[in-house]
């Protein structure tokens, strides 16, 4: 460039010596070689400042892509990239850094196609940037891959998410079907146990039992019997667990079913009236479970 510039003063000093001849053949020659030198220096001067500008526009991306580099690397130790839009906005910065490499990478490698320019401190700019640019690319290609493989874990934690919710609410359904059959069975146990559990006595003078039909009117030759017609609703329920003693509405009676002898007694309660005392549940009920009792 200085060996260029040198030449172009000497032309100019020469062609103001010839000036007074700037109709010769010698000032027209060197007229000649001034123009071309001028209009090279113009072009060189373009391409200086082109290539200037890519240098810069290339640094000033390198120092960017630094930025973005950290960035990412901080969220990389971040549990949040797994997930939302952290993950989003990771992804979409490694694009746009990764883009950005390739753009330079191509711009310093038309520089360094142009032969032109052969300085020593030039080309070993252009390989340091290139250099660098290559530095990156590895970098963020790693970032991908390992931004690929949280991904995957991601989607096998959200199927392994998925499995457990669905197990955890077919568990819930089991629970709430076993919780059904669990009162149900309750229900139907208690209604079992009412069943096994209960007897039912009927109390009253003797014309009322044959009038409702809980005793057989009977005859001279055969005595009054115990129906199996009458209604049940007549009868009173009882639980022959607990039941011990049942008060009558008259002072005497007499018990017309069927019970073992010594398992209960019929006494007076001092009020004018009876009481019928059961002496042993179990054996009281073993034989029947109705007891007609008539008031007398």
């Amino acid at each position: 460039m200085k060996t260029f510039l040198k030449t172009l003063f000497g032309i100019a000093l020469v062609l103001t010596t010839l000036s007074c001849g700037k109709y010769s053949k010698a000032y027209k020659e060197l007229q000649l070689q001034h123009d071309s030198l001028n209009t090279n220096h113009t072009t060189l001067s373009k391409e200086f400042e082109e290539i200037f500008s890519i240098i810069n526009e290339v640094e000033e991306g390198l120092s960017n892509i630094r930025e973005s580099e950290n960035q990412i690397a901080q969220y990389s130790k971040r549990e949040e990239i797994l997930s939302g839009e952290m993950r989003q906005k990771v992804e979409e910065s490694i694009k746009d850094v990764a883009e950005s490499i390739e753009l330079y990478r191509l711009k310093i490698a038309q520089l360094q196609s142009k032969s032109n320019f052969n300085s020593k401190e030039y080309t070993k700019r252009l390989n340091s940037l290139q250099e660098e640019l290559q530095q990156k690319s590895t970098i963020i290609e790693k970032l991908e891959r390992e931004l690929g493989i949280a991904n995957l874990e991601l989607k096998e934690k959200s199927e392994e998410l998925l499995k457990m919710d669905q197990a955890l609410s077919n568990l819930k359904m089991d629970i709430a079907s076993l919780e059904q059959k669990r009162v149900s069975d309750r229900e139907t146990l208690a209604k079992q146990e009412e069943l096994l559990y209960s007897g039912y006595y009927f109390a009253d003078c003797k014309k009322e039992l044959i009038e409702k039909g809980v005793i057989t009117k009977g005859g001279l030759f055969s005595p009054s019997k115990i129906s199996f017609e009458a209604n049940p609703t007549l009868f009173k329920r009882v639980d022959i667990r607990t039941v011990k003693e049942i008060p009558l509405e008259s002072a005497k009676a007499k018990v017309l079913s069927l019970h073992p002898v010594g398992s209960y007694k019929i006494e007076p309660n001092g009020e004018g009236k009876a009481t019928l005392y059961i002496l042993s549940q179990n054996n009281f009920w073993s034989r029947a479970k109705y007891l007609v009792i008539r008031l007398k």
